[in-house]
């Protein structure tokens, strides 16, 4: 039998389709957290992970790059609405991915610190810092590295 395009799921269809939807509503939004978290959870991982021709790879971190863009929008209104444990879920998750993005460090440690597991946030922070100088050569931004002094602090 032809299969027809109305009955082929593509999961990357679906994922950049509720990533539009999430990404047009405004922040504070009640309906903006349910919407990135049902485009977060429609993001099916590497795209064609077993390919390396370069419109392959191109496409892949475009995927991936918005997907990290959603995680660290979900955080935020996870933290705006005081659900530290929701914003860890996804932000681990999006470390696997790029752990070197400091927005999501940050986030992470910020969510680490409203759960009160300051010995979480030490260690990730330590481990962060000593990954970003081996990788790049440089320390965490001055905004992380203030968050971390209120946290230990």
């Amino acid at each position: 039998s032809i299969v027809t395009g109305s009955d082929l799921d593509y999961d990357v269809e679906k994922f950049e389709k509720t990533a539009m939807i999430a990404e047009r509503l405004p922040s504070g939004d009640p309906r903006r957290l349910f919407a990135l978290t049902e485009a977060i959870n429609n993001y099916g991982g590497p795209f064609l992970s077993d390919t390396d021709s370069p419109w392959v790879e191109s496409r892949r971190r475009s995927l991936e790059l918005r997907y990290l863009d959603l995680v660290a929008s979900l955080s935020v209104e996870a933290l705006m609405r005081d659900q530290p444990e929701r914003a860890l879920e996804v932000l681990r998750r999006a470390l696997e991915i790029d752990p070197l993005r400091d927005d999501i460090n940050y986030r992470l440690m910020e969510a680490l610190g409203r759960l009160g597991r300051v010995r979480e946030v030490v260690s990730h922070y330590q481990k962060y810092s000593r990954e970003l100088r081996q990788e790049l050569g440089i320390d965490p931004p001055t905004a992380t590295r203030e968050l971390y002094d209120r946290l230990i602090g």
